[in-house]
């Protein structure tokens, strides 16, 4: 009697189960794993330009980075070196808020990265924090990510808010 009943709540969970947790959707894959190259409160990529509303970008060469590298750095003296990146095996996300009149407050963090085989593209999902800081200061944050080569035609950047 007690197999029975055990049968009886086993077979009625599991169709609840399918209602609380759904399979996740046709074509994607678990997140993937990505590396921190670098994020802070000033890019000097576009820095100043009160019309800059920021930019997603998607580096896949390394004549790419080696153009980018130095527009994000710019205001630094020295210079830092280029990142290493093998772009053989791995590819740069980034993400750069935009102009913003204030410091300690505003942010953007990629949160997650993954494949979604069925449209052969890459599904960012970022969360950008507009709320302003205490400081008086002109910001442009930014996170800088590196994972390995998707084969995927295009990048969807999803926003989060906080």
């Amino acid at each position: 009697m007690k197999t029975r009943k055990l049968l009886f709540v086993v077979l009625l969970a599991v169709p609840l189960l399918m209602f609380v947790a759904p399979p996740p959707a046709a074509g994607f894959h678990p997140p993937l794993p990505f590396t921190t190259v670098e994020s802070g409160e000033i890019s000097y990529y576009r820095y100043g330009d009160a019309d800059f509303t920021g930019a997603d970008l998607r580096i896949t060469t390394k004549k790419t980075w080696e153009w980018f590298w130095p527009l994000h750095t710019a205001g630094i003296d020295p210079p830092p070196p280029l990142p290493s990146i093998n772009f053989g095996k791995d590819m740069v996300i980034v993400t750069i808020l935009g102009y913003q009149t204030s410091g300690g407050g505003p942010s953007t963090q990629v949160l997650e990265v993954s494949a979604d085989h069925g449209c052969n593209c890459l599904h960012v999902l970022m969360e950008d924090n507009e709320t302003p800081g205490p400081l008086d200061v002109i910001t442009n944050p930014y996170h800088i990510i590196k994972l390995r080569n998707q084969p995927v035609s295009s990048v969807v950047f999803e926003l989060q808010k906080p």
